[in-house]
């Protein structure tokens, strides 16, 4: 999962979970992240995901987009990576993995092994009588 920490501007130090694709960023209405920074266009950039990774596209005609510096119409971004649109910067980000609590498929794993064990020791010295 990716998130975008906000470098400028209002938002700075604000961190955003990018979890749906396409994800897209700008001003106007229908955006996942809207950003009122001068220079950023109503639908600025899509980010997108494919088997190579994540990719960061100009969206709409005239809008432009700098990635490390560089001025791109679409690019892959890396973790680190800064992207400008007008005065809004942001950097790219892997998210922290998220540990789940296994303390019951352990329990469950256990038990299921302490009866096996218990079945085998049956069926090898035979039922009581």
């Amino acid at each position: 999962m990716w998130r975008a920490r906000i470098l400028s501007g209002e938002m700075a130090g604000q961190e955003v979970e990018v979890r749906r694709f396409p994800f897209l960023v700008g001003r106007g209405e229908g955006v996942d992240l809207r950003v009122e920074a001068p220079g950023v266009w109503g639908r600025h950039v899509r980010l997108e995901v494919d088997g190579e990774g994540l990719w960061i596209a100009a969206e709409e005609g005239g809008a432009t987009v700098r990635l490390n510096g560089r001025s791109i119409r679409k690019a892959r971004v890396r973790p680190g990576d800064v992207a400008e649109l007008g005065a809004f910067r942001a950097r790219f980000e892997l998210s922290p993995p998220c540990l789940r609590n296994l303390r019951l498929s352990e329990a469950a794993v256990w038990t299921a092994t302490a009866l096996v064990v218990v079945c085998e020791v049956v069926l090898f010295f035979g039922l009581p009588r």
